[in-house]
């Protein structure tokens, strides 16, 4: 055991050399917030002499070596053995309570000592020393370095912490992959998940079977197309655009990636998105699949009917030996073999499939998929490893072993956590950071969807539903990089950044010490660590949030929020745009009549085009008592029942939280009018075909004195033709011709029994999407 590895020279030309600096009364900016932090008075400062020491390591210490190179870098700071003024050391006897991860820091004005049980946890010491010191340390000189005295206790809540990168849509170079495992590694994350095969490419070199990256790693190049116009390839055409790793390229990443504490976690898609591989091995397709021919896509490719041939033994074997090849490369116990979106028109018709599912007495096509997964998990458990698959893999039944990685919001993870298969949380509709992060309108084109940064900070890998049994199987989180639209390094680092940071928040830091207004005082410190780095990143999301929420005495009480709080929002209640003279929002107002309220920040003096709007509306029913039955579901809840009447629209987008939703036969609402006098009554409801969101067959509407013994007093039948393509709100109308002012109301909507035959999952069970009720 060495006291020192690496004896480091000072650079040549040494970093201290400025004397702008931080202060003892300087905030304490940390991101992921840590466990403990008790901040003390005075600074430790760091100057030209200064020198480091490391304590019972192994000299071979691969991360050791990577917080050496950084200690020179970043502070121009010499390792010498026997004294330094920081000490990173190994604890003698372990501490419990920091487990594998943790560390303590202690800064006083005499030293720093950066202590762990592991390696891995002097690692995370570092990281936050960095962030203990200047912003812009990594360019900037300085003459001396002053750190803020403090002790801070600091452990991950969650063993699991990734974040993925999709390298099929298009391929991202090995310069690219080193530098996107340093910004997960500046955020404490410690999973890579590297997704090499789907139907847009194939990226890993396989000996056995060459013509994988031969033919599956080339597409014909449509770059210069949108990605959802891009046409598929015509005859003659030649694939240029793509590339692959090499054995000892991938090799060279994971111990990149070991030596930041990060294991990397290989993603070889099965049994569907095979197009890359049918591409090179057309006999590996199903027998009557109609003279498909298999190419590389480009490309929207929807529904994605390549799939792999269940009843062929020499499938499953190509894909064993293919496992084998990926054993040989990374080291870390899990294989991903994906699973999601196996569309299975080819087992219907494939006499083979059809004969597989006989001979081994399956019901139907999802159970031959959990049998190809079965038999897959088998060959990768004698290998001594596990699988994790995509939340599809619980359809036809879970292996007791398998890892199921929930994508699909959180319903596959809480199904497996309750029947004892570890999870991993990765819910698109938090964790998916190809959606826009900012107003479309001044965002790069993305695939859809909408996490802003607060979003993002939302997400907490335990869902609700589970109790605290079922809730130890969550090994933690994730976040997902897919890059249909995203074909630049630059584009990666902005959808990345920063919402990563608020992402590694959710799964290191314990739930209790998470603060929105913590996270948005901390924010711009982190900004200005990207900028030093060279980062890319989002400056934020300028458009403002409007809220409303209705009073007892039927008015509406409204609150502006921003992404940042030293920006002034300016706000009128008249329509009109906002400029620099138009009020600055200070607190939450009162609006007592319908009207439009529009919102803007200000950033350097100067207010952004990105304007809030809310047309916001105040009826007789504002205020008024209301309830649901049954309830919302917990993914779309909303403010739950006060939905119904805060006066706000929740425009097109059905995620954005302004929306409750039901997959429910029907839903009835129950309101105390109290007398109220009206002549019509509206619901505003959505439609969004591809999202299985319909409007209702039937709204009845039925009135009482005495909330009971109620009386039909009218019925709107919604025609089939009103289904409509598209996403579209839709506002459900019914006029009481003498006018009424019964004492209670109870509206009861019903749902259709099914999707229509002509929807892509006809029969499935619908949805129906509220956002107000209201009276004239």
């Amino acid at each position: 055991m060495n006291k020192c590895i690496f004896a480091l020279t000072l650079l040549a030309v040494f970093f201290f050399t400025s004397c702008e600096n931080r202060t003892a009364n300087t905030p304490i900016y940390i991101i992921p917030e840590p466990v403990d932090i008790v901040q003390n008075e005075g600074v430790f400062s760091l100057d030209r002499g200064s020198t480091y020491q490391i304590e019972g390591v192994d000299s071979q210490d691969v991360i050791i070596a990577t917080i050496c190179e950084g200690m020179d870098k970043n502070f121009g700071l010499r390792c010498a053995e026997g004294s330094g003024a920081i000490t990173f050391q190994l604890n003698e006897q372990e501490d419990k309570t920091l487990g594998s991860e943790g560390y303590t820091l202690d800064v006083t004005s005499k030293h720093i000592v950066i202590t762990a049980n592991t390696t891995s946890g002097l690692f995370f010491g570092y990281q936050t020393l960095l962030q203990l010191s200047p912003e812009d340390i990594s360019t900037k000189a300085y003459t001396t370095i002053d750190i803020p005295c403090v002790f801070i206790t600091d452990y991950p809540r969650f063993e699991w912490r990734g974040t993925h990168l999709d390298v099929c849509r298009h391929y991202f170079d090995i310069p690219f992959i080193k530098k996107y495992i340093d910004i997960l590694a500046m955020h404490k994350i410690n999973k890579f998940h590297w997704h090499f095969t789907d139907d847009h490419g194939w990226r890993m070199e396989v000996d056995k079977y060459p013509a994988l990256t031969e033919i599956g790693a080339w597409s014909v190049d449509r770059t210069k197309e949108p990605w959802g116009e891009a046409l598929p390839p015509q005859k003659g055409e030649k694939a240029t655009y793509g590339g692959y790793y090499t054995k000892e390229q991938m090799k060279e990443i994971v111990e990149y990636a070991k030596a930041r504490n990060i294991d990397v976690i290989p993603e070889i898609e099965m049994p569907g998105h095979s197009s890359a591989i049918l591409a090179a091995y057309p006999e590996l397709s199903c027998e009557n699949d109609e003279g498909e021919e298999y190419f590389v896509q480009i490309g929207p490719y929807w529904p994605p009917v390549a799939i792999l041939c269940a009843g062929q033994d020499k499938v499953i074997d190509f894909m064993k030996d293919i496992i084998d090849e990926v054993i040989e490369i990374f080291p870390y116990e899990y294989i991903h073999v994906g699973g999601d979106e196996a569309i299975k028109t080819n087992w219907e018709r494939c006499p083979l499939c059809q004969k597989r599912i006989k001979e081994e007495g399956l019901k139907d096509e999802a159970e031959l998929q959990s049998w190809f997964m079965h038999e897959i998990e088998k060959h990768i458990i004698s290998r001594g490893k596990k699988m994790i698959g995509w939340d599809e893999i619980l359809e036809g039944g879970l292996s007791p072993t398998s890892t199921v990685m929930s994508w699909r919001g959180e319903d596959g993870g809480i199904a497996a956590a309750q029947s004892g298969n570890d999870v991993i949380m990765t819910p698109n509709t938090y964790c998916y950071l190809d959606y826009y992060q900012a107003d479309p309108i001044t965002e790069p084109l993305s695939i859809g969807g909408y996490i802003p940064l607060e979003k993002a900070y939302q997400f907490d890998p335990v869902p609700s539903l589970l109790n605290e049994e079922e809730a130890k199987f969550i090994k933690g989180g994730q976040c997902n990089m897919w890059t249909e639209f995203i074909n630049t390094p630059d584009h990666v680092e902005y959808m990345l950044l920063p919402r990563l940071s608020a992402i590694s928040e959710a799964v290191w830091s314990p739930k209790e010490v998470k603060s929105w207004s913590n996270f948005q005082d901390k924010i711009e410190s982190i900004l200005i660590r990207y900028e030093a780095l060279g980062y890319n990143y989002c400056k934020g999301e300028y458009k403002p949030t409007i809220s409303s929420t209705s009073t007892e005495d039927g008015k509406l009480l409204i609150t502006v929020t921003a992404e940042k709080k030293q920006w002034p929002i300016h706000y009128t209640t008249d329509g009109s745009t906002p400029i620099t003279s138009s009020p600055v929002y200070k607190e939450p107002f009162v609006i007592d009549k319908s009207t439009m309220i529009k919102a803007a920040v200000a950033v350097d003096g100067k207010v952004r085009p990105n304007v809030a709007a809310a047309d916001l509306i105040i009826s007789k029913l504002t205020g008024k008592n209301i309830t649901i039955s049954p309830t919302p579901s917990y993914k779309y809840a909303a403010k739950m029942e006060k939905t119904i009447n805060d006066g706000e629209f929740g425009g097109l987008s059905f995620t954005n939280g302004k929306w409750i939703g039901f997959q429910d036969k029907e839903i009835t609402v129950e309101i105390d009018n109290n007398g109220e006098t009206f002549n019509k009554l509206f619901i505003n409801t959505l439609i969004s075909q591809p999202n299985w969101i319909m409007l209702p067959e039937v709204v009845e509407i039925y009135t009482s004195e005495y909330n009971n013994n109620y009386t039909k007093v009218g019925v709107i039948e919604i025609p089939a033709a009103e289904q409509i393509e598209g996403e579209h709100s839709r506002k459900i109308e019914y006029t009481f011709e003498n006018g009424i002012s019964p004492k209670y109301i109870k509206v009861i909507i019903k749902n259709l029994e099914g999707l229509p035959q002509w929807h892509a999952s006809a029969g499935e069970s619908p949805w129906i999407f509220i956002d107000e009720i209201w009276t004239e």
